[in-house]
């Protein structure tokens, strides 16, 4: 055994080792490898992010879905994405792309995808919502240029103020929106872009942790978008949205001359045309995350070209 041993070891012992060249050869052939594989993880990487979001927004809709179905109203405490002043109401800060010049409020591409304004509630209109279940919204005030006098202590979110809903609330919209005196349609004009021209007169709020959501057990927390959480440099709202469904009261208010319709045409060259006076019921509402996806991660900001605008 000792001499099988013996042999053992002076046949290891007499063997060389790797040379500096094999070794430069196989450290060359790993790097290499390593460059192929590095951009496909990437990919992998980012497309998990994608399935997180749409996986979040699946189960906040069918929360939602069965809240109204059961309660046959939307829940409320949501958040309004408006920022409060001693001047009044403002839109909050967009992302400009550009860390350095400190984080906006809101995502660039979200207001890209459905741009967003300023929409002053008519008694009517705040009615409506009441009696679509949201009776009380939370002012998001995150921008930086908030009073501190506006900031709310009734919210988990110490910057957030709870406000009932009634008439002269600002509220953010999709597509146009109205000061109290006149409606914005700066976004509603022949070859203008769209992510989702369907949303067009709809108000858009948050979930954020005070909702009815939450309070009520309907969803343990908030969900945060993955993606969102990326760009936390550049923005701080990361929460997903409700689209509410077209108010009855928002169709009744458009006049003679104002844009009661739009014609669209998508960059693969399809075309549909939108009725913008048809109202909805509290089941028609959607949702899309902080980014402006509503699902699939791929929505483009740019994809829908406004071909057509006709007035009431």
């Amino acid at each position: 055994m000792r001499k099988k041993i013996k042999g053992l070891l002076q046949r290891v012992k007499g063997q060389g080792g790797f040379t500096l060249i094999e070794l430069i050869i196989v450290i060359a052939i790993m790097g290499f490898l390593v460059a192929m594989i590095a951009p496909r993880l990437a990919n992998v990487a980012s497309g998990s992010g994608d399935a997180i979001c749409d996986t979040n927004q699946q189960r906040l809709r069918q929360v939602l879905a069965a809240y109204v179905e059961s309660k046959g109203q939307l829940p409320s405490r949501l958040t309004n994405l408006v920022t409060e002043t001693a001047a009044g109401y403002e839109k909050p800060s967009v992302d400009d792309n550009n860390k350095d010049t400190g984080k906006e409020a809101l995502s660039r591409d979200m207001d890209n995808m459905v741009h967003l304004h300023l929409h002053a509630l008519t008694a009517e209109e705040a009615t409506e919502l009441v009696d679509l279940g949201i009776t009380e919204v939370y002012n998001l005030n995150l921008s930086t240029a908030v009073d501190p006098d506006y900031h709310g202590t009734e919210s988990s979110q110490p910057y957030m103020r709870k406000v009932a809903v009634e008439a002269g609330v600002n509220v953010l919209m999709v597509g146009a929106g109205h000061d109290g005196s006149s409606w914005d349609f700066s976004d509603l004009e022949e070859n203008d872009t769209f992510g989702n021209p369907d949303l067009v007169y709809r108000i858009v709020l948050g979930v954020g942790p005070d909702s009815d959501l939450v309070r009520e057990g309907q969803i343990q927390s908030a969900a945060l978008c993955p993606n969102g959480m990326k760009r936390g440099d550049h923005f701080l709202y990361n929460n997903y949205n409700v689209i509410v469904p077209r108010l009855q009261a928002t169709v009744d208010r458009l006049a003679t001359g104002d844009v009661g319709g739009i014609t669209v045409t998508h960059e693969n060259g399809e075309v549909k045309e939108y009725d913008l006076t048809e109202a909805q019921e509290a089941w028609q509402f959607t949702t899309f995350c902080p980014e402006g996806c509503q699902l699939m991660g791929n929505d483009d900001p740019q994809a829908w070209t406004i071909t057509a605008v006709s007035t009431l």
